[in-house]
């Protein structure tokens, strides 16, 4: 496992990000009994076993896709372009967008 070199690098707080959150065996014990692993990120896109938080010492975070999943259901529904659309979804703008604010002032 590379969590003592990241330590060794000067990490400070380490934190592991996934799409899927599948944890086989005792893996969230393992994680929250882990000190050097501040938290791990998944998306919700499998189920997590209801006493997840309480395993993982609360370590472990599930974020939801549903926003990003309905933006490009709806842009492709419009034929529009889903290339950017985390961008749309997470409030950022694309580099295009950008422009074209810039030139519309």
């Amino acid at each position: 496992t590379p969590l003592p070199q990241l330590r060794a690098a000067g990490a400070r707080r380490i934190y592991v990000f996934a799409t899927h959150g599948v944890f086989c065996d005792n893996a969230l014990e393992r994680i929250g009994r882990e000190p050097d692993i501040h938290e791990v990120v998944v998306t919700d896109t499998v189920p997590l076993p209801k006493n997840y938080d309480r395993l993982s010492r609360g370590k472990v975070v599930q974020v939801s896709v549903s926003s990003v999943v309905a933006a490009v259901i709806s842009r492709m529904h419009h034929k529009e372009n889903i290339r950017d659309t985390y961008l749309a979804t997470s409030g950022v703008m694309s580099s295009s967008e950008e422009e074209r604010t810039h030139e519309n002032g």
